[in-house]
């Protein structure tokens, strides 16, 4: 049986991993956690974040009027919204970002929308098909996602080939 003492330790050491793996955590997440756009990418990937009913969620707007702005510094682009998750029923997580940016004063014809990604590992898989569909190979990319998507965002861009830059929104 273990003492009070006992149990007292073993929380300790309890607290202590889990203050350990937090910061580690962290440490990842903030190391990849800056933009490294310069505004000379040939594509601008929007990952989807979810959609209701038609509108954009506050996380997903955010991305879009993060592109918007991007396309305000760079107009020589193509931006891919990316996405297939949606509750809507006559359309998808693409279709309802691509209303938004049209609405927001980018040109229809240079979006291509990517509506069959469940993931983001399929946003990638999915756009990459899309772009070579389009006899366009070499290209580079920024990609919008928040802070705790980073790590997974750059992993899933690199595992699929893509020559990157990431923007925080």
């Amino acid at each position: 049986q273990m003492t009070s003492a006992g149990i007292l330790l073993w929380f300790r050491w309890l607290v202590i991993a889990g203050i350990a793996v937090y910061l580690v955590f962290m440490g990842l997440i903030l190391s990849y956690s800056y933009t490294n756009v310069d505004y000379s990418e040939d594509v601008v990937i929007v990952l989807g974040a979810g959609v209701t009913n038609g509108k954009v969620s506050k996380v997903l707007q955010n991305r879009l009027d993060a592109c918007t702005d991007y396309y305000h510094k760079n107009s020589n682009i193509h931006i891919v919204v990316s996405g297939g998750l949606t509750r809507l029923k006559d359309g998808t997580e693409a279709d309802a970002m691509a209303k938004y940016l049209v609405s927001h004063g980018i040109p229809e014809n240079i979006i291509i929308t990517e509506d069959k990604s469940q993931s983001t590992l399929e946003n990638y898989k999915f756009t990459r098909q899309v772009r070579e569909s389009q006899t366009i190979r070499q290209y580079s990319i920024v990609f919008e996602t928040i802070y705790f998507h980073i790590f997974p965002a750059q992993k899933y861009a690199a595992y699929c080939g893509f020559d990157y830059a990431h923007a925080v929104s």
